[in-house]
């Protein structure tokens, strides 16, 4: 790459930071969404609201309330009381969550606005009177207007029918685009009757009849018409209106904007027409000119915003590509292969590392179904770490396996990460490093680490020979001496001798060439010198308690040789003229220090022993040895004899 496209990657990031016009698309979408659904459920309750004044105003006779003023007409009661039970109906599909309870009253509202609309839509094209008007509230007045005292509107009754079937639809989810077409209906039939209203129509035609509506009554339908239109607005038809794409904001941008222009030209083309400023003919021109200069500024300001958009999402789409190219390069860069495979599991992308890795530099690799494309015998198992990662949709790790390239076999190890897209397989990126030198490395340590442990085991197993022959020097040297003290000490040493060579006995034979099991060690030990002083088990008996803990080598030869000096001891002196007892053995661990006892229920030591004091060689190599493991030794000879050692494990000091 040369230094002129070089990236400076932390001022991209910043850059993408501050512009990223799709973070901020989505974040303005998702605020839209959730106030115009806060819009529809305080739009339901101001339908209530509104409607309950106007009942109110008739049971208190308050004509203001009930939008009985100037020269329009008042909202009827039985109106006002559908109004109720839509705006009920529309509250409880905006708060049901769920509940059933909730949306069951939701839908037995809906299906009374519904029947509503349709009996009195059949009293007028029947005109057969149910006398339904004055059931629930007698009216006192006619309006001049009125054809039956109390009853609804036509145009209301027809909207309350598309009304009662749009408010059961609500919590259908797959009739989105039904009941908000039902609503938009019949908000635009409301739009007519509140122009109608507002424009002052006459009944002087047929027709006039029809578009007779309150005002206080179209207002409220159109209001119930938008808060059924919000109540989904990321879907069906409304989906089209919120969409963060260009179609979305040039109809946020025009739709309101239209309505309300062309409504006030047509009021003041009607006053004008009614105060005398001019003509029907001049009213219908100034209508034209006007409307199509307000137009075609609502599409030059919406085409001007849509450039404007345009040009910031390009910009965008160019420092993406540059940051792309940007990791691109440093994906080239890497040692380590890299592909990327699509959910049809076929290679969209690798690295130039990849081809050199895997020795594929001839081939062309882009397209390959890696599954059923490439002879199985080559890369047998890795497919099957392939099929793993796919089936999980978990990261997958495999380290070594055999992959046939190009002469020859060579081992490979990394990972298959897995895209997951709604719970399903997306594609995988793998990533691979030739692992062949490293595993050659690794086998020869091994290789090498077992020959050290067969040679550091034949070199336990030659100190513990070695040891051996020591002991039976000094056992044939023994044969000649004549003095019983003098032959007791060739067998005291004898059997220190013996107690080193049971340890390295117990190192070649275990697993582990610097630690031994000190329970077996004991056991060991004590046949041993059973066997030397020909002990008779049914004179003095052996009880062993030690715990399975394993001592090192620096260690476990001081305790030994401790342990053998205390057991022949009392074999020597806690038993006399064939005394029968028992001498004890435990050995423990508490929060790291050794505690090894060792006592007997024989004669004891003499009262006025001093065990710091004393001379004997046996009791002299114990103290020095304690000391050598930096321990504490104590003697109880109140009951036989009881000696406690408590010790730490010494650490391993190198020698050189």
């Amino acid at each position: 790459m040369n230094n002129n496209d070089k990236i400076d990657s932390s001022k991209l990031d910043q850059s993408l930071n501050d512009n990223d016009v799709n973070g901020l698309i989505k974040q303005e979408y998702k605020k839209r969404i959730e106030y115009y659904k806060k819009s529809s459920k305080i739009l339901s309750l101001i339908v209530i609201v509104v409607a309950i004044l106007i009942m109110v105003g008739w049971l208190f006779n308050i004509p203001l309330l009930r939008g009985d003023i100037s020269q329009f007409y008042a909202t009827k009661f039985n109106t006002a009381l559908t109004f109720v039970l839509a705006g009920g109906a529309l509250y409880l599909a905006n708060i049901y969550s769920k509940k059933y309870s909730l949306m069951l009253i939701s839908k037995i509202l809906a299906l009374a606005v519904l029947f509503i609309g349709i009996i009195t839509f059949l009293q007028y094209i029947s005109g057969v009177n149910l006398g339904l008007d004055q059931l629930l509230f007698t009216q006192p007045f006619r309006d001049p207007v009125e054809t039956i005292t109390g009853r609804t509107k036509f145009l209301s009754s027809l909207i309350f029918i598309i009304y009662g079937f749009a408010l059961f639809l609500l919590t259908n989810s797959k009739r989105n685009s039904l009941f908000q077409m039902l609503a938009l209906i019949g908000g635009f039939i409301a739009f007519f009757g509140f122009t109608g209203a507002v424009y002052g129509v006459k009944i002087i035609h047929v027709g006039d009849w029809v578009v007779q509506m309150a005002l206080f009554t179209s207002i409220i339908h159109i209001l119930l018409s938008i808060g059924i239109l919000m109540y989904k607005p990321d879907q069906g038809l409304m989906e089209i209106i919120t969409s963060t794409k260009s179609g979305g904001i040039i109809s946020r941008q025009l739709l309101g904007n239209l309505i309300i222009i062309i409504f006030v030209i047509g009021f003041l083309r009607v006053m004008g027409e009614n105060t005398g400023l001019y003509g029907t003919k001049t009213g219908t021109v100034a209508i034209v000119v006007f409307s199509s200069i307000i137009i075609i500024s609502l599409v030059l300001l919406s085409a001007n915003k849509l450039n404007i958009l345009d040009e910031k999402r390009d910009e965008a789409i160019k420092r993406i590509k540059k940051l792309e190219k940007f990791y691109e390069n440093i994906i080239e860069s890497v040692n380590e292969g890299i592909f990327v495979t699509d959910k049809n599991d076929k290679v969209i992308y690798y690295n130039k590392a990849f081809k050199k890795t895997t020795g594929m530099m001839d081939f062309d690799l882009m397209g390959i179904d890696i599954l059923n494309e490439i002879p199985h015998e080559n890369v047998d198992e890795f497919l099957q770490y392939f099929e793993e990662a796919k089936k999980t949709l978990k990261p997958v790790y495999f380290e070594s396996i055999p992959i046939l390239t190009t002469p020859t076999t060579r081992f490979f190890t990394g990972w298959i990460l897995p895209e997951v897209e709604n719970e399903s397989f997306n594609g995988a990126l793998c990533t691979i490093i030739d692992d062949t030198d490293r595993r050659n490395a690794s086998k020869q340590i091994e290789n090498s680490l077992v020959e050290k442990e067969m040679l550091l085991g034949e070199i336990h197993h030659r100190v513990k020979n070695n040891l051996q022959i020591i002991s039976s020097l000094l056992n044939l040297q023994s044969v000649h001496i004549k003095d019983p003290e003098d032959k007791d000490l060739f067998t005291e040493s004898q059997n220190r001798v013996k107690s080193m060579a049971i340890i390295h006995e117990k190192l070649y034979q275990s697993k582990n060439f610097s630690r031994i099991n000190f329970k077996d060690y004991i056991i060991s030990l004590v046949k041993d010198i059973m066997g030397t002083y020909m002990i008779d088990p049914n004179q003095i008996r052996f009880e062993i308690n030690a715990h399975n803990i394993e001592l090192n080598l620096e260690t476990a030869i001081p305790c030994g040789l401790i342990l053998n000096e205390l057991i022949t001891n009392a074999i020597k002196h806690a038993f006399p003229q064939e005394l029968k007892g028992k001498i004890s053995i435990n050995f423990e661990e508490d929060n790291g220090t050794y505690i090894l006892t060792v006592s007997d229920n024989g004669v004891g030591f003499p009262k006025d022993l001093d065990l710091e004091s004393a001379k004997t060689l046996g009791l002299e190599l114990v103290r020095n040895l304690v000391n050598q493991l930096e321990g504490d030794i104590k003697l109880d000879s109140n009951h036989g004899t009881y000696f406690k050692i408590s010790f730490q494990e010494i650490e391993y000091k190198k020698r050189i």
